[in-house]
């Protein structure tokens, strides 16, 4: 007879106000023309990243876990900004003297005014602090004249704590140049304020950690992996304490958050696996779970499954800790879900200027893709309407000279900024069938419009190498540039990237049924809408042509309308 020890909580509801956490208490100020100042509007737009050590959070008692909001501290509102975007991530740099990259968007507002005393900017989506490492903030706005800074209280520290970008020109959310320290000081940051949200999931600990094949999310989601059928996947753990007994409970069911069962301990860890699930047990303790299998420090690493078919599995593993209240500490809860095929949406990137890297192994379990002569094991997602190859897309300006010393890339590339914060829709990545991967660019809008969303696909089979423009229906003309040599900056098709290059043809013209092949094997990326033109190409106008069919042959690629 197996026995399970449940640790009972009574728990009530009870309403208490979100906590808060200040970094930050300096009364020192900028002027209305010197930085840094978040709510900067001396030049036409100013991008700030501020650095937080984990120490001085710690210190002003944040735990890990969601945060849900941040506050700036006004002494003297400023001018209204435009699209205003937050963004916050982890880092280990000590120092800002260079842009922190891979941040999360949390927050986009289309017009920000600031306010006399704290300005709070909600997050939708929480950012999940992970109790270690640094973290980064970040601001921009954009708008096409300038007015006054808003004043902040400020703290100097002894480290660069702040980074500045400002000019009098667009573009400036995306560059990555650094002003003259002569209008603002890198010791000086401005106050800040975290409003805290409830962890769901525990945290991964320094007594207690655990992850899969070294996948692990953050606290407000179970950590997660997916892998392919017949693939390995292996626990890796770890603790700081010298040597002590462990155990893992599986279960063949999701994790479990804390809003829907989870149980908090008396320490406040969370056990977020369910111990009365009759398809569970203990991996290694059997009936005496955490009495032997001694961890030494700093960890090991055990072949944990490979997988026969589809399936979710849970695990969460204990650590014998004579210093915790509760005589043990918990792991984060991490999930396992083993495919054949990865059908369900992936969110892509999320704000402008932005790229996302996925794997076509681990994510859609294809070993990769044949495009232009090369196998690529991974595709970079950018919110500007393409998908790139080889490195992470950096460059989002459209053009046919910078597609010549560009990697190799495919798509409706255009200046567009999916911001599910303000509703300017949202990209998805999803395997239809297998070997198919799909980017979806869903109810995407134009940059610096409300309106004129755009609904299009690209396709890649890895099977075949065909890659699809597809839903082309949905794209439509952005009411800034109809008419205007802006209108220029808009490309459909496909590129070899690099040595292979990328030519424009012109509107050349796409029928509905037709098949045909460029002049040259680098002529496949076409005008979607000639400069001065009023609309797009007409073989390309909405509801003209759904899709169009690049096919490799003979070194090159030939296409059909449909």
């Amino acid at each position: 007879m197996r026995v399970i020890c449940l640790i009972a909580v009574c728990c009530s509801s009870v309403l208490v106000p979100a906590q808060t956490v200040t970094i930050g208490t300096g009364a020192a100020v900028n002027t209305t023309t010197s930085y840094p100042a978040p709510y900067g509007n001396w030049y036409w737009g100013s991008r700030h990243q501020i650095l937080v050590p984990a120490s001085e959070l710690i210190a002003a008692g944040m735990p890990p876990g969601p945060v849900t909001a941040l506050a700036f501290d006004v002494v003297t509102p400023g001018g209204a900004l435009w699209d205003f975007e937050v963004k916050i991530g982890h880092s280990t740099t000590t120092s800002l003297v260079a842009w922190e990259t891979g941040l999360q968007s949390v927050h986009l507002s289309p017009f920000w005014t600031s306010t006399t005393g704290w300005n709070t900017h909600p997050f939708p989506t929480p950012f999940v602090w992970n109790g270690t490492d640094n973290i980064v903030v970040e601001t921009c706005h954009q708008n096409p004249a300038f007015s006054v800074n808003a004043i902040f209280n400020q703290t100097t520290v002894g480290y660069n704590a702040t980074l500045l970008y400002r000019a009098d020109a667009t573009g400036v959310c995306g560059n990555a140049g650094v002003a003259p320290t002569a209008s603002w000081s890198p010791l000086a940051r401005p106050n800040m304020r975290f409003t805290l949200g409830a962890p769901q999931f525990q945290v991964n600990q320094p007594n207690a950690s655990m992850d899969v094949n070294g996948a692990v999310a953050g606290g407000a989601s179970a950590g997660s992996l997916r892998i392919c059928t017949s693939s390995a996947a292996t626990l890796n753990l770890q603790t700081a304490l010298a040597v002590t007994g462990f155990d893992i409970w599986t279960q063949p069911n999701p994790a479990v958050p804390a809003n829907a069962g989870g149980v908090t301990t008396g320490s406040g860890q969370l056990l977020n696996v369910d111990l009365t699930d009759p398809l569970g047990s203990w991996v290694f303790g059997g009936v005496a779970p955490l009495a032997s299998n001694p961890l030494a420090a700093p960890g090991q690493s055990l072949g944990f499954f490979t997988a026969p078919v589809s399936l979710t599995l849970a695990g969460q593993m204990g650590v014998v800790d004579p210093g915790s209240a509760d005589g043990f500490s918990l792991s984060q809860a991490v999930e396992l879900e083993i495919v054949s095929s990865y059908a369900l949406p992936i969110g892509g990137p999320g704000g402008d200027d932005a790229s996302t890297t996925f794997n076509f192994l681990t994510e859609f379990c294809s070993p990769g893709y044949f495009y232009y002569g090369t196998v690529y094991t991974e595709f970079h997602v950018s919110s500007n309407g393409r998908v790139v190859f080889g490195a992470a897309d950096s460059d989002f300006s459209p053009s046919v000279g910078e597609a010549l010393t560009d990697n190799p890339f495919a798509g409706f590339w255009t200046d567009l900024n999916p911001h599910p914060v303000s509703g300017g829709g949202n990209i998805t990545v999803d395997s239809s069938a297998p070997g198919v991967v799909r980017v979806n660019y869903n109810g995407v809008i134009y940059y610096g419009q409300s309106a004129a969303p755009n609904t299009f696909a690209v396709v890649m089979d890895t099977n075949n190498g065909d890659l699809t423009l597809d839903g082309l229906t949905g794209i439509g003309n952005n009411p800034a540039v109809v008419g205007s040599a802006a209108g220029d900056a808009q490309f459909f098709g496909i590129s070899g990237g690099l040595a292979v290059g990328a030519t424009d043809p012109g509107t050349t013209l796409f029928t509905s049924g037709g098949t045909g092949a460029p002049a040259l094997p680098t002529d496949m990326l076409y005008d979607l809408h000639p400069a001065g033109a009023a609309g797009v190409c007409p073989s390309l106008a909405p509801g003209t042509l759904s899709s169009v069919i690049f096919s490799p042959a003979g070194g090159g690629y030939l296409w059909l309308g449909l």
